[in-house]
């Protein structure tokens, strides 16, 4: 058994651009914020057991839409930009780099042909 403590925040405004959140994180859930209706992206971290809460951001929200519950990633805060276009033209955003661990290739049982000779 483990003590399931509460996750570590990260305030993204304290961050250096390059600061890996973990080398080899298991994605856990998404979950939405009762209080601000916002979307929070739980991980272990596979190197020390720690729980990690990751708040949502736009291009981060966009990335974990493509990751399934239980996938082995690392993610890399790669700091702000300033919007050019859209509606959220001139605000900041923050960046982030998701890498997903490859998953095992699926075994095939190869197949008869039917080509005629």
């Amino acid at each position: 058994m483990r003590l399931m403590s509460a996750p570590k925040y990260y305030k993204y405004a304290e961050l250096e651009s390059g600061f890996a959140f973990f080398e080899r994180g298991r994605y856990l859930e998404t979950t939405i914020n009762a209080k601000y209706g916002k979307p929070q992206h739980l991980f272990e971290d596979l190197d020390t057991g720690e729980r990690k809460c990751l708040n949502g951001a736009g291009q981060l929200n966009y990335s974990m839409d493509q990751l399934n519950e239980g996938d082995i990633c690392k993610i890399v805060f790669k700091g702000k930009i300033t919007l050019e276009k859209g509606k959220m033209a001139g605000k900041e955003a923050n960046q982030f780099d998701v890498y997903v661990e490859d998953k095992a290739p699926v075994e095939t049982t190869p197949v008869a042909s039917n080509e005629l000779e």
